[in-house]
C-alpha cells in the first residue's frame, strides 16, 4: 500500500452533502458482528422478561 490511505470514504451528492460512507471490507465485517451480537444481547434480554413476566403471572 502507498502512503496515501483513507479508512473511510464519503460519498455526496451535487450539493456536498454526505449520503453515504465506503468503509474497508474488514471494518465492515466488524460492524456486522457486533450488531449480531447486539441483537444476541437483546433476545436474550427480551426471553428473560418473558420468563420473569411469566413466572409472575403463575405466583
Amino acid at each position: 500500500m502507498g502512503a496515501f490511505y483513507q479508512k473511510h470514504r464519503f460519498v455526496t451528492d451535487p450539493q456536498g452533502n454526505k449520503i453515504a460512507v465506503i468503509v474497508p471490507i474488514d471494518e465492515y465485517e466488524k460492524i456486522l458482528e457486533k450488531l449480531d451480537e447486539l441483537e444476541d444481547i437483546r433476545l436474550y434480554d427480551e426471553s428473560k422478561l418473558a420468563d420473569s413476566e411469566y413466572l409472575f403471572r403463575i405466583i
